[in-house]
Order: C-alpha cells, then sequence, then structure tokens
C-alpha cells in the first residue's frame, strides 16, 4: 500500500504546501451474484433494436427498387424508344 501511495502522490505532484491530500484505500471488488443469467445475443434489446432500424432500411431500399423498376425504367425505356423512332424517321430523306 505505501508503495502504490508513493506512486500516486509522485504521479500528481503531491506538495502539502498547497494543501494536497491522498487518500489510497484498499477495498474489495464488489463479488457478481449473476451466473448465467445473460440472455443470447438474439434475445437482448440492443440486437433486437438494430435488426429493427436494418429492417427499415431494407424497407426503404425494397420501396425504392420496386418504384425503380415499375415507373422508372419504363418511362426511360419509352423515351429511348421515341428517341430512337424520331431519330429513323429525321434521318433519312
Amino acid at each position: 500500500m505505501k508503495q502504490i501511495e508513493d506512486l500516486t502522490r509522485e504521479a500528481m505532484g503531491f506538495s502539502e504546501k498547497r494543501g494536497d491530500s491522498l487518500n489510497v484505500v484498499n477495498s474489495p471488488f464488489n463479488s457478481s451474484d449473476e451466473s448465467g443469467g445473460e440472455l443470447p445475443f438474439w434475445q437482448q434489446q440492443a440486437f433486437i433494436d438494430q435488426l429493427l432500424a436494418a429492417g427499415r432500411w431494407l424497407l426503404v431500399l425494397l420501396v425504392a427498387w420496386l418504384l425503380w423498376r415499375k415507373a422508372v425504367r419504363p418511362q426511360l425505356t419509352r423515351r429511348a424508344e421515341a428517341m430512337k423512332a424520331v431519330t429513323a424517321t429525321g434521318a433519312g430523306p
């Protein structure tokens, strides 16, 4: 204990002139009575919260992909076909 106290005083720059004080106490750690009470990771609330957040993002991505497939892509295809038709009719005299 004396060695720990001396080391601590040296590390903190202890000076009695400034009114510094240091108390080193030796006390045991609190014992944990929980033995085997931890839930599996898939039943812990933090994992469930992360899973729900990931599910929300997957749902947003799925909706965006469906909108692309059903709404945007057909419009782009029609526009490209219309441009080809205009180019084909206007190119040949």
